[in-house]
């Protein structure tokens, strides 16, 4: 008669589940967590790369938004490479032409020839490029330039980074129309922070706050 040693066979059991589990954990990270590297069509590029070795690795940005410094902060710039429904929108962070972030705004998708989005749909966490390919040019635009701000909470959940930390802001506001109220968006190094409701919007004017 076989012995099956009882700490083997626990472990046996065990196995399956915990692959299971590990498989699950890897994939929340991959898809939420930022990356280290991104594979483009001529090679991988990497966090300290440059801006021209990225450039020759890697296809035209879908968008680029950029900042100029204003000591002591940095000059900045986000490039963005859309590639569709079943990959992640990736965000390449630059600070003074070198590559220090690469990031997410979640799914990629397929950019309408017309935008028109819902003025409910905008939220925190949605990249200037989601938000102008979705819902167009804004009504105005005020660059507010650099300041340092506790960080944000990520859009998956991630705690704060601990400190604080320069950003480039700007206010967008959008004009829906007399029938909704305009919206007003802080964005901090292309991505919106928050999201403010105004007054009643007008046929192309802002009204005022509410």
């Amino acid at each position: 008669m076989r012995h099956v040693n009882t700490g083997q066979r626990k472990i046996g059991r065990r196995w399956p589940r915990f692959r299971l589990l590990a498989g699950v954990a890897w994939c929340l990270v991959a898809a939420t967590g930022m990356a280290q590297s991104y594979d483009c069509d001529l090679g991988t590029v990497r966090i300290g790369d440059t801006a021209a070795e990225v450039a020759a690795r890697c296809r035209t940005p879908d968008h680029v938004e950029a900042w100029s410094a204003s000591l002591p902060a940095r000059a900045g710039a986000v490039w963005f490479f859309n590639d569709g429904g079943t990959r992640l929108l990736r965000m390449l962070r630059f600070r003074d032409d070198r590559l220090v972030a690469v990031d997410n705004d979640g799914y990629g998708f397929v950019v309408p020839s017309r935008p028109g989005c819902r003025p409910e749909a905008p939220q925190a966490g949605w990249s200037v490029y989601r938000l102008l390919s979705l819902c167009g040019s804004p009504e105005t635009r005020e660059e507010v330039g650099h300041l340092l701000v506790t960080p944000q909470p990520a859009r998956d959940g991630r705690s704060a980074e601990q400190g604080l930390q320069h950003v480039f802001r700007q206010r967008w506001r959008y004009d829906f129309g007399p029938r909704y109220l305009v919206r007003e968006f802080t964005i901090d190094d292309a991505s919106i922070s928050h999201v403010r409701t105004l007054g009643r919007g007008s046929t192309g004017q802002f009204t005022g706050e509410r």
